[in-house]
């Protein structure tokens, strides 16, 4: 019986699609991993950005003509945002949790952002990714 030159080749080919196969499976479950945080992430700014947006600057208010949207105060801004984060205990559920707040007179700009450890790791993200969430909210007047 003659040996053929080919033996074993089958099993590097095995072990090359097991290697594609745990690399996609690595991305997806990161990939997903990432979507759910972004997600819950963005309801978070959502619910600071409305808390902050009910922060009417009175003075404003009542200082000068009809307003279509309520000016928004932005020490109050910054307080509710800063309130809503202690108070869902939103820095110890996300490491390394940081938000931002920008106020223009009828508007508040919420951006929360924090570092998620992926299930699998690839090179460049051994600390984790930054993942952000930003939301806008306003206090119309209708």
């Amino acid at each position: 019986m003659r040996r053929s030159h080919d033996d074993g080749q089958i099993t590097l080919l095995i072990i090359g699609f097991v290697m594609i196969v745990v690399l996609l499976v690595g991305v997806v479950a990161n990939a997903s991993k990432a979507f759910v945080y972004r997600r819950s992430l963005a309801s978070w700014a959502d619910g600071a950005a409305v808390a902050a947006a009910q922060n009417v600057a009175e003075d404003v208010v009542y200082a000068g003509p009809a307003l279509e949207d309520l000016p928004i105060s932005a020490d109050g801004a910054r307080g509710a945002v800063a309130g809503y984060v202690v108070r869902h205990g939103l820095a110890e559920r996300f490491e390394e949790f940081d938000s931002s707040v920008v106020v223009d007179p009828t508007a508040v700009t919420v951006t929360v952002a924090f570092r998620a450890r992926m299930p699998f790791v690839l090179a460049g993200e051994v600390g984790g990714i930054t993942i952000t969430a930003e939301a806008t909210a306003t206090a119309p007047l209708d």
